[in-house]
């Protein structure tokens, strides 16, 4: 039975404990202060925000009578007896001869450690630096390009132009120590670069009272997160409201960006626009909201929107067929709660240009011949796994809801329609959609229709169910829902593909290839469940039985995450459905968020009616 089988998953999963700077930064480490992966660390800092973060300090390393007492290289020293985690803060605490020695690592204006210990001996304390992209590891001689200088009791920490301040209470002595190898065991186990080397500054000794070590940069002050709590008495729904907070951030001149998912993703398009009801508008963020449509909306290029910002370049990558059109979903919920049409009046040439440009690709029935680069695009050695091209359910549906949006827009601001062809592709797409992709053997949606109608069982007919726009047959739509829920549901998402179907990949598990392999074709996806709650209940399934299935399980579950208090990627499609990929994604956050608001708690935006229908 779905929502009785959240799995005991505390033995088997690695606590690993996420704080957010921000400004895209973060701090990564897990529960034992080890390294493990490249990504881990005392501070991540954003370089250029959001973006160009950069592994900046690990953490330290304690030494007494040179005897390695802690340190976060995996192998050395004693384990904490236990960690504690706040919003800006996680402490370690070890016993060392009947002494505890406390290290604390706290957001303020930088990242800053406390060590204490009450001991008679004289402790040492070496900080370590990588300096280092996330997704690279140092070697030996690529160490050497960190420069160190010495300020009176202070450090310069320089590499490629950009400077970090280090400053203690102790007696600080610089030098220049090379440490490592290091190696990152979850990284190896994913095949990936996991071998890498640091750097100790400096020597840092006290005794007898605390050690106060300050890092800081001129890039960004760090400042205390605001939390926003909710105000529904939902099990667990103050912790994703925290983990909601940790995923909005600051840019440069004040704009706004949503990060796709800790640690390794950047600010996606799509991700962002599936993400903001939840994160945002439900909440009534509305300003944050302008800020994250107009941060990605300048982005618009002969009416195409990025599939994401490159986190190294900071480039826009146009690539995929899908993300433009996820527009009109984010924007249609900002206008269902807000009916800003001052703001939609500042859009309108971006939205026309979309419109315009989209155009030009449709087909006799009104709808988008398309490539294959849709969600589900994940390619091995330039072979594409999963070939979308021509029509994908979810692909047309979201043009469908573009062109009514567009249709509603020239209306409430009394724009012109130019001529009858906006609204002539608009009738045509809404009556061939049911006709085309209705697969009446099967019971339920062709999930795309290229040289022949694929009839496999994906989700997509979900998220193409959930436009509002769309007018479908209820008897087709419940038949439809009724195999997705058989085939598909777990208490924690969506099954990319049907364990009935050829090709279905059970664990996420391996290298690289393996698991790209099993990325969509069984993997579990969390954010798919809000769409099936939010179709569920419009066709006539009680809110409540929907909730505690497949959305209950995912609050019940957030203290047991990876990351606890966060909701990951992706999980397992084969019980107990192990949790993996980002410890922290948006979309999975944005769909509880808003599902728990809108579809169990009945509560909607005011203007939902002219929006949203």
């Amino acid at each position: 039975m779905l929502g009785s089988d959240l799995p005991q998953l505390d033995e088997v999963i690695e606590k690993e404990w996420i704080i957010a700077d921000g400004y895209g930064g973060f701090l990564l480490l897990p529960s034992d202060g080890k390294l493990k992966r490249k990504y881990h660390g005392a501070w991540i800092c954003s370089l250029s925000p959001p973006f160009k973060r950069h592994v900046i300090v690990s953490g330290v390393q304690i030494r007494i009578y040179d005897k390695i007492i802690a340190s976060p290289i995996d192998g050395e020293g004693i384990l904490p007896i236990y960690c504690t985690v706040n919003i800006d803060s996680i402490s370690f605490l070890y016993k060392y001869e009947e002494n505890p020695l406390r290290v604390k690592y706290y957001f303020d204006k930088g990242i800053n450690v406390v060590v204490d210990y009450r001991g008679s001996e004289e402790i040492e304390i070496f900080p370590l630096f990588a300096m280092r992209h996330i997704y690279e590891v140092n070697n030996e001689k690529s160490i050497s390009e960190i420069e160190v200088n010495e300020l009176g009791n202070s450090l310069s920490i320089k590499r490629k132009g950009r400077v970090f301040q280090l400053s203690s209470n102790g007696e600080l002595r610089a030098q220049f120590d090379k440490i490592g190898p290091i190696r990152f065991r979850l990284d190896e186990e994913r095949g990936e670069d996991h071998v890498d080397f640091q750097l100790s500054p400096c020597l840092i000794k006290i005794r007898s009272e605390k050690a106060l070590i300050s890092i800081k940069s001129d890039i960004y002050e760090v400042k205390k997160l605001q939390l926003q709590k909710p105000s529904y008495n939902l099990p667990n729904l103050d912790l994703l409201y925290r983990a909601a907070d940790q995923l909005i951030v600051r840019g440069a001149y004040g704009k706004r960006s949503i990060i796709a998912g800790y640690p390794w993703f950047t600010v996606w398009t799509r991700d962002s626009f599936i993400a903001m009801p939840g994160l945002l508008i439900v909440r009534g963020r509305f300003k944050d909201a302008r800020g994250v449509l107009l941060s990605i909306l300048k982005y618009e290029r002969d009416g195409v929107l990025p599939e994401f910002i490159d986190e190294i370049n900071e480039k826009p990558i146009y690539t995929s067929v899908d993300s433009t059109l996820w527009l009109a979903h984010a924007l249609k919920y900002y206008l269902a709660y807000t009916n800003d049409t001052d703001f939609l009046e500042k859009l309108f040439p971006k939205l026309k240009a979309i419109v315009d440009r989209h155009l030009t690709s449709i087909n006799e029935y009104g709808l988008l011949e398309h490539g294959p680069w849709t969600w589900m695009d994940v390619k091995i050695d330039d072979n594409l796994l999963i070939d979308r091209s021509r029509m994908a359910v979810e692909v047309e549906a979201l043009w469908i809801s573009l062109l009514d949006l567009y249709v509603k827009t020239c209306k409430a601001l009394s724009k012109s329609l130019n001529n009858d062809e906006v609204t002539n592709t608009l009738g045509r797409a809404e009556r061939s959609f049911e006709d085309l992709f209705w697969c009446e053997e099967k019971g339920w949606f062709y999930d795309h229709i290229g040289e022949v109608k694929d009839s496999v069982m994906r989700p997509n007919q979900v998220i193409a169910l959930a436009m509002d726009c769309l007018e479908i047959s209820p008897e087709k739509a419940k038949l439809a829902l009724t195999n997705i829920w058989k085939e598909l549901a777990t208490s924690f998402g969506l099954r990319s593909l049907s364990p009935r179907e050829g090709g279905y990949i059970g664990r996420y598990r391996g290298d690289i290839r393996s698991r790209d392999l099993a990325y969509h074709n069984g993997t579990v996806w969390p954010w798919l469940s809000g769409f099936l709650s939010k179709v569920s209940v419009r066709y006539g399934l009680n809110s409540r039985v929907v909730f505690n299935s497949i959305i209950l399980p995912l609050l019940l579950y957030l203290p047991k995450a990876p990351s606890p208090g966060c909701l990951n990627e992706i999980f397992d499609g084969d019980p107990p459905h192990r949790p993996d990929g980002c410890l922290l994604q948006a979309w999975s956050v944005g769909e509880v968020i808003r599902s728990s608001i809108e579809d169990y708690m009945g509560k909607r935006g005011e203007f939902t009616e002219i929006w949203l229908a």
